[in-house]
């Protein structure tokens, strides 16, 4: 795909097709963003910028989509266009509910939050095994006064499906609090 590598070309007809009044075309212009962003982070994030600033009926839900991978990733303009401090908080506890996990099982766990300001935590987990490190969203808060505590409780499938297949072995836990890793805990995957 050349537009990947150079796109220059594709900007001004994301420009004229942003604010369209078809859904589909919108949500396409926010999927284009996204691709984008997976090898040009800068570009996509001062694109949205401006688009914020010169406003539109539709801006802010296409916005919301386009940044999903940047803030897969934790990247700090992609955390901004959110209004979420880069590693804006901290992690009181993270408890897993059991160190052994079959395969077919879930990992149930419950992360405490403590928020470092007022605005958006972006929360996200991460499974890692060797070689690996898969990022799954674990939700946003909104933390209303500095120091509050917010609690998640989730729970991660490792049933095997047709496109990811988890071999046993060990694994590590990972919480993400606005693009930075604040706190991990280890367990095994182990044979059903």
């Amino acid at each position: 795909m050349r537009w990947l590598m150079e796109p220059g070309p594709t900007l001004p007809i994301l420009d004229r097709l942003r604010d369209d009044p078809s859904e589909y075309v919108r949500r396409s212009v926010a999927n284009h963003v996204n691709d984008l962003a997976k090898d040009h982070p800068e570009v996509a994030v001062g694109l949205l910028a401006r688009w914020r600033s010169e406003g539109g009926s539709h801006v802010e839900k296409v916005l919301r989509h386009a940044v999903r991978g940047l803030l897969r990733t934790g990247h700090p303009g992609g955390l901004e266009l959110v209004g979420a401090a880069p590693g804006g908080g901290s992690v009181e506890t993270l408890a897993l509910e059991a160190d052994l996990v079959a395969i077919g099982d879930r990992l149930r766990f419950t992360v405490t939050v403590r928020a470092g300001s007022p605005g958006p935590l972006v929360l996200k987990y991460a499974v890692r095994r060797e070689g690996s490190r898969r990022v799954f969203h674990l939700g946003e808060r909104r933390a209303e006064t500095p120091g509050q505590v917010l609690t998640v409780a989730k729970s991660h499938s490792f049933r095997p499906v047709t496109t990811r297949t988890e071999p046993p072995g060990p694994r590590v836990l990972e919480i993400i609090v606005n693009g930075a890793v604040r706190a991990s805990a280890p367990f095994a995957l182990t044979q059903a």
